[in-house]
């Protein structure tokens, strides 16, 4: 009985966080501003956005809504989202500041973004009555997506040098 109760709890505290996101990566793109400016504290404000953001995707993979409607694989697709979530997040911070590791993270967790892709679409038009795949997921995919594609390009030195 406790566990449930922590798992209902535990899940509301986490989508309580998630609404705060855009508030969260727009202190990201903050600092990115603010570090182009030759300011230590613009990498300090991108490391805590970012972090956090990672963090919080992370909890997200591991709490997931009881949906007695949902499939096994409609939870797989989610959890392998919210947790290539994560990946991507830490591939940028990675990235951001030369570390090495970072091109491993980006494909690693973007081609698990770019399969998943499908299975979201589809289970969102197909099953609307399910809530373990949202909207928001979608769109939190394509944007991750095209920010990889982006990194990953400009990295090579195609984009910027």
């Amino acid at each position: 009985m406790t566990k449930k109760y922590f798992r209902h709890e535990a899940a509301k505290q986490v989508a309580a966080l998630l609404q705060y996101e855009s508030y969260i990566a727009t202190l990201a793109l903050l600092g990115l501003l603010i570090n182009t400016l030759d300011s230590n504290y613009g990498s300090y404000l991108i490391t805590v956005a970012l972090s956090t953001l990672a963090v919080l995707y992370l909890f997200k993979a591991y709490i997931s809504p009881d949906d007695k409607k949902a499939t096994a694989w409609e939870h797989f697709i989610a959890k392998l989202t919210m947790l290539s979530s994560s990946v991507v997040v830490i591939g940028i911070i990675f990235l951001l500041f030369r570390w090495p590791g970072d091109i491993p993270l980006l494909l690693t967790g973007g081609s698990a973004l770019f399969l998943a892709l499908p299975f979201q679409v589809h289970y969102v038009t197909s099953r609307p009555d399910t809530k373990v795949i949202e909207g928001s997921m979608i769109l939190r995919t394509v944007l991750l997506l095209s920010t990889v594609i982006i990194l990953f390009f400009w990295s090579s030195g195609i984009i910027g040098k």
